[in-house]
């Protein structure tokens, strides 16, 4: 079992079987990927972040990137990990808000199974249909990214690779 074969890019062919052969891999990003996903140098993400993300991205030049992780856990620390159902309850059955979910593959704190589980138990006059809608695959230049799952004003965002 290669528990580091997640970070690898999959080609995107719709849903199916797939051959995961040496042919089929793509290890162009992979040394970068697994680079950053365990304990990056601050210097190289920074400047993954003000240059290529940035360029990709569009964002201009006056915005600057900077890592504000603890600064952010500090300031959401007394929300972190407490229940959300009855809220979003709350917004699907009483307003006419948009409700969008992400969830990253490798997430470490809530994983992907329980985030699908919690978003199907949600009670709100769209569940059936929610429930019978499609689960679709989303790529970039042949490499499937993510899975996206609709109806009404509530969407779901698979990311793979991310957490």
């Amino acid at each position: 079992l290669d528990c580091y074969n997640v970070l690898l890019p999959q080609k995107f062919g719709g849903v199916g079987k797939r051959s995961v052969g040496d042919d089929d891999r793509e290890v162009l990003i992979i040394g970068e990927t697994s680079h950053y996903h365990f304990n990056p140098p601050q210097t190289k993400l920074e400047r993954l972040m003000r240059g290529t993300v940035s360029e990709t991205l569009q964002i201009p030049a006056h915005v600057r990137w900077g890592s504000q992780r603890e600064q952010v856990f500090e300031a959401i620390a007394e929300d972190f990990m407490k229940p959300a159902t009855s809220t979003v309850e709350l917004l699907l059955n009483s307003t006419d808000l948009d409700v969008i979910v992400y969830t990253g593959q490798l997430d470490l704190v809530v994983c992907t199974p329980g985030t699908v589980r919690w978003v199907e138990n949600l009670r709100w006059p769209g569940r059936e249909d929610y429930l019978a809608a499609p689960r679709v695959g989303m790529g970039s230049l042949g490499i499937l990214e993510g899975y996206e799952k609709r109806f009404d004003r509530l969407s779901m965002y698979w990311i793979n690779r991310a957490g």
